[in-house]
């Protein structure tokens, strides 16, 4: 099936909102202040994360609270008119890492560093503050999914993973995958709501009759003018928003290995509270939305790719699109948080450094790795065997039986490098991101039946 293309959608995307519609800003972060983060129960401020439980605990009182929900728009995202950014989703600014809390218990003036650290105690009355206002370094999110997934079940799903690549796994990788060295990581990320408009148009054939002429094949192939429109609503597209998961060099990294763990249940999403990432590790965001946008409206042109594809399928012949207009009548931005294990090793690779790594989705156990083999074991024990097929050959007369080896011994031969690197790996966000579908309109008008060898 063909498709092509005949105007360059994007190629401008303010061109796609209304000039006149500026851009509104929703403050997620209202009624919170640097400083004392106080227990509902007994007021204490050493507030810590329940890991099994998933929960905020007072370590006073040991009261245990879910964190808040981000207030909701007036409108839902069938309603979104314009471009709409959650206050976490700003342009990061060049400012000061340092930032001074004032203890509202004893008067103190504490600095802390937000590069490294969310929280620090108070070393005149021990009292905990936490970083709770947003800054412009991008250091502090609207929204963060908690783990739920715990050190214990994300070592024992690695290791899972790696029974099934351990024949030639590098020994020091084998070696140096231990527990401790699993590491609980807030990858930075954007969602994003998209409110759409969607109007396809073309010509499709199909072929409907087949039958021979003058010793020929001949087959009827009917042409009809195709038109797809609709309104199409996408609800939580996350993509990542620092460079090195956005703009990658294969040859050097194994990125696609973290990607491909996505999708999270966003929707479960609490408000930003600096307990939740104490004893994790941090990536802070280093991208803007601009920087971001190519990718989004990329996935969401192949997301609209892929409806049409679906719709369409019976126009075997082929499929060529004149029209393809993706109207974005309004969006929503978040800045996110979102918890992965991980495990990494840095592998000299044709003499250029390869990190590779194996990941776990923090909330849905989606585990997927990156393994360096080697190369020299793994040539000497497929020719070992290549070998002995050959033998088996020469000297029995089995011959199904070695052909089904020979054919084994190809494909496991051929594919050491995916089935180790994993490069092909992705989030399928065409199908899993969850999207609606209205006020769908599909028009087929036959044009004319034509025959064709």
């Amino acid at each position: 099936m063909n498709s092509n293309t005949s105007n360059n959608i994007f190629n401008n995307y303010d061109d796609c909102i209304p000039p006149t519609t500026d851009t509104i800003v929703h403050q997620t972060d209202t009624n919170q202040i640097n400083g004392q983060r106080k227990c509902p129960t007994c007021g204490g401020t050493d507030i810590i994360f329940n890991k099994k439980l998933a929960k905020l605990m007072c370590s006073h009182c040991k009261h245990e609270f879910i964190g808040e929900k981000i207030e909701d728009l007036d409108i839902n995202i069938r309603n979104l008119n314009g471009r709409i950014i959650a206050s976490g989703a700003a342009n990061i600014e060049q400012c000061d890492n340092l930032v001074t809390l004032k203890c509202s218990s004893c008067g103190a003036e504490i600095t802390i560093d937000s590069s490294k650290s969310h929280q620090i105690k108070c070393h005149w009355c021990r009292n905990t503050l936490s970083l709770n206002k947003q800054m412009a370094n991008g250091s502090i999110p609207d929204i963060i999914l908690p783990f739920t997934v715990t050190h214990d079940e994300a070592y024992e799903l690695m290791n899972d993973f790696l029974k099934t690549r351990k024949s030639f796994a590098k020994r020091d990788f084998k070696k140096n995958f231990k527990k401790k060295n699993i590491i609980g990581v807030f990858f930075p990320y954007m969602n994003v709501d998209i409110n759409s408009h969607i109007h396809f148009k073309g010509e499709g054939e199909n072929k409907v009759v087949h039958y021979i002429k003058d010793a020929k094949d001949i087959y009827d192939i009917k042409l009809y003018s195709v038109a797809r429109e609709y309104d199409l609503i996408i609800d939580n597209l996350i993509i990542e928003s620092s460079w090195d998961k956005i703009y990658n060099a294969y040859s050097r990294n194994t990125n696609n290995i973290i990607n491909s763990i996505l999708p999270f249940d966003i929707e479960n999403a609490v408000k930003w509270a600096a307990a939740y990432v104490k004893d994790y590790n941090i990536e802070k965001r280093d991208a803007n939305i601009m920087d971001i946008r190519p990718s989004v409206y990329g996935q969401v042109k192949d997301i609209v790719h892929s409806i049409n594809k679906e719709s369409t399928k019976e126009y075997d012949v082929s499929l060529n699109w004149d029209t393809e207009d993706i109207d974005i009548k309004g969006e929503y931005w978040q800045a996110a948080y979102l918890p992965v294990w991980l495990y990494t090793y840095c592998d000299k690779t044709d003499g250029e450094d390869v990190l590779h790594y194996i990941a776990v989705n923090g909330r849905t156990k989606e585990t997927m790795g990156s393994v360096p083999y080697s190369k020299t074991s793994a040539k000497i024990k497929h020719y070992l065997i290549l070998l002995l097929l050959i033998l088996i050959t020469i000297f029995t007369p089995l011959w199904n039986m070695t052909l089904i080896g020979f054919i084994a011994w190809a494909i496991s031969y051929f594919s050491l490098d995916s089935t180790y690197r994993n490069s092909y790996a992705r989030h399928e966000f065409e199908t899993e991101t969850k999207k609606e579908i209205l006020n769908a309109v599909h028009t087929d008008t036959y044009i004319k039946t034509t025959g064709r060898m």
